[in-house]
């Protein structure tokens, strides 16, 4: 019998009664069948592009679980390797860019849209006939946005997180040459000295990872424009960017004003620098992590030479507590406006 922990029994619980809901599943069917079908060769061009993309990703994690044992000597010769190892980065970073843009780009718009198209449609009246409650449409709305683009967010997830790993653990590396060179100096018996099971800890982590920060921090920008589409009569990509670019910059300003309390409380209590600087460091990640969704983190996480892991794994768990908070108030608010609207409460 397979131990079944609380937290994930928890999230499948939860998961489970959001997808009950019918209204859900109805939007789902509604924006999954929206999508505007494609010609056979172009349908056989993408999912061979797609392929090609994973198996570059591949060859990034594997090239990243080998860096820190070659030496400088291995790559002087043969300056084609560099570039060639650097345009494979390139690759699965410009993939990662344009396979992840498009999923973030669909939940948001189809949140946005969902009352919009209501309204439009002359539908908007017997929705209301129903009698479904003003919570049950705005969650409904906004998970059955996010389930109609859920089969793609996996491999995008995956895609950004192996680009994070090779900007980390290899772009850097080699941007950083000269300091390469000086731990070869140092350790020229044992490669780097670096020890290939903690590169593999921090690359698996930062994989790991990549997945519910990209879903939590969709979830998160997706419940505001479910705000927007209850308080706008017509979408406007305009009116969704000042409620995201806001709520964005609320969060900086929070997280600065964490930093700044740090700060003074250093000058009160006199804590030692080493303790500030941690602090400085998990606020700093922590405000980045809000507004790209862990794109940094993953980067500094999968850098074998950077030995704050705790801290960045710190820092995602806060994030993606704050954006499913920040989530949950977003929803109540829509809430509130379809009340506004004579939906029942």
């Amino acid at each position: 019998m397979t131990q079944d922990w609380p937290l994930l029994r928890t999230i499948r619980e939860t998961v489970g009664a959001l997808s009950s809901n019918p209204l859900a599943q109805a939007e789902r069917l509604h924006q999954r069948r929206a999508i505007k079908p494609v010609r056979r060769w172009a349908r056989g061009l993408m999912r061979l592009l797609n392929r090609l993309l994973l198996v570059l990703a591949v060859l990034v994690i594997a090239l990243s679980l080998m860096m820190y044992r070659f030496t400088p000597d291995v790559f002087t010769p043969f300056p084609l390797v560099l570039w060639g190892m650097i345009t494979v980065v390139g690759l699965v970073v410009t993939g990662a860019l344009l396979v992840y843009s498009p999923v973030v780009r669909r939940i948001n718009q189809g949140c946005a849209e969902s009352i919009v198209r209501e309204r439009n449609g002359n539908t908007w009246e017997l929705l209301l006939l129903t009698g479904i409650s003003a919570r049950r449409m705005a969650v409904g709305k906004w998970w059955g946005s996010f389930l109609a683009v859920w089969p793609e967010v996996p491999v995008a997830a995956f895609l950004r997180g192996a680009a994070c790993v090779g900007l980390g653990a290899i772009i850097y590396p080699l941007l950083s040459y000269e300091q390469h060179l000086q731990r070869y100096l140092v350790y020229p018996d044992v490669g780097v000295g670096i020890s290939p099971l903690a590169v593999a800890r921090d690359i698996a982590l930062a994989i790991a990872l990549s997945l519910p920060l990209t879903v939590t921090g969709s979830l998160s920008t997706a419940s505001v424009n479910m705000v927007q589409a209850f308080n706008r009569r017509h979408w406007t990509w305009k009116g969704c960017g000042l409620q995201v670019g806001l709520g964005c910059l609320a969060l900086v300003l929070g997280i600065v004003g964490f930093f700044v309390g740090c700060f003074a409380l250093n000058l009160l209590s006199g804590l030692p620098p080493q303790t500030l600087e941690r602090l400085i460091l998990f606020f700093g990640i922590l405000a980045f992590t809000l507004v790209d969704s862990g794109l940094l983190l993953c980067c500094a996480l999968a850098n074998p030479l950077d030995a704050n892991e705790a801290i960045y794994v710190a820092a995602a768990v806060v994030a993606m507590a704050n954006h499913l908070l920040n989530a949950r108030l977003q929803l109540r608010v829509a809430a509130w406006l379809a009340r506004q609207q004579n939906v029942s409460p």
